[in-house]
């Protein structure tokens, strides 16, 4: 719902028959052309981020997709040839035609080697390019035992920034009404929530939940637990209904960094 990959669906329903044909007859075809690019950066990203897929399998898809692609081109080509010559089109501009489709097909130019969404560092160049990236920030904690320790923070203002100026996210605020005395069923029933000025006043103000929690980076159960074990601080707007609140595309990172060096 969070998700920057969600634009694929909004996108696609954008571009219906009428507005492609408008697109087309008004030159507009490399608008077209930059809006496949971006849906097929954003499905690569959520393979990823979103369904799990490792890095190399993202990979072995996007050449798999080419091999498949320039396997049903000729096919194609021969249709179009063969049409545009039974409509008495000369055979040699019905061939440049057909070549010319060849050439400039969107999703084969972008799974080809040289485009900029084949390796994995070219894909991480266009999401901060053409997306609403935050920058971590590597700062240091303090030394211990004559080494300098450092954490990640994730600047929490940047990201909020980012996220209110989503019309499809901030229509999900809700406004949940306190319940009857001794009920609890949301944060506004809390005795905090309801004595504090900002928050008993102000139905838009915004409430953010931090939370953490720690995990092995390594088998739990082996020889190197503990030694590699990560703290992470998470933060949610609890402004959102509490079904969306605990999705994972809800929740962002705020500070990661050695358990050790937390406790």
């Amino acid at each position: 719902m969070y998700d920057e990959s969600d634009e694929v669906e909004n996108d696609a329903d954008d571009l219906d028959d009428e507005d492609f044909r408008d697109e087309v007859t008004e030159g507009e075809s490399n608008d077209l052309d930059c809006k496949i690019l971006h849906n097929l950066a954003l499905f690569f990203l959520q393979l990823q981020v979103v369904s799990g897929v490792p890095v190399s399998a993202i990979q072995n898809i996007i050449d798999a997709l080419h091999n498949l692609l320039s396997l049903s081109q000729p096919l194609a080509y021969r249709t179009i040839a063969e049409t545009l010559q039974s409509h008495g089109i000369d055979q040699k501009v019905a061939v440049k035609v057909a070549s010319g489709l060849k050439n400039d097909m969107p999703l084969e130019k972008y799974t080809r080697k040289d485009s900029i969404l084949y390796t994995q560092m070219k894909r991480l160049a266009y999401y901060r390019s053409n997306l609403p990236y935050v920058q971590p920030e590597e700062l240091v904690l303090g030394q211990r035992n004559g080494k300098e320790k450092t954490y990640v923070y994730v600047p929490v203002l940047q990201v909020m920034q980012k996220l209110l100026n989503r019309t499809d996210y901030i229509s999900h605020f809700s406004k949940e009404k306190t319940c009857a005395e001794d009920v609890y069923s949301s944060y506004r029933d809390s005795i905090f929530c309801q004595t504090n000025q900002l928050f008993s006043e102000d139905e838009n103000a915004l409430m953010r939940a931090l939370y953490n929690d720690d995990w092995e980076t390594v088998n739990p159960l082996g020889t190197s637990r503990k030694k590699h074990k990560l703290s992470a601080f998470c933060w949610t707007l609890v402004n959102l209904p509490s079904q969306y609140r605990a999705q994972l595309s809800a929740i962002q990172m705020a500070i990661l960094a050695s358990s050790d060096d937390v406790m």
